[in-house]
């Protein structure tokens, strides 16, 4: 699975199961499968947002993703992450 076909599913599910529209922030890739960070469209820019963390694996399975789960594997990804801009 690719990068653009993670953050849709990603998107996609988050939309879906809490009907809040988001968008994802930054990426990194881990052995399994993709780490999204979300950001909800609406909320204003000046306000600061724990990103929720989302795992997408390379069956397209999501779930929560939480850095305390696997901290060594969650340092190593966001020294490789990729930024997006909207």
């Amino acid at each position: 699975m690719n990068i653009n076909t993670a953050k849709k599913i990603v998107e996609d599910y988050v939309n879906k199961s809490s009907g809040v529209r988001s968008h994802a922030t930054c990426v990194f890739e881990v052995k399994d499968g993709y780490v999204f960070s979300l950001r909800p469209d609406k909320w204003p820019k000046d306000e600061i947002l724990m990103d929720p963390f989302f795992k997408v694996f390379a069956n397209g399975k999501v779930t929560g993703y939480s850095p305390v789960m696997n901290p060594k594997e969650f340092r190593e990804g966001m020294k490789n992450r990729i930024e997006f801009t909207r």
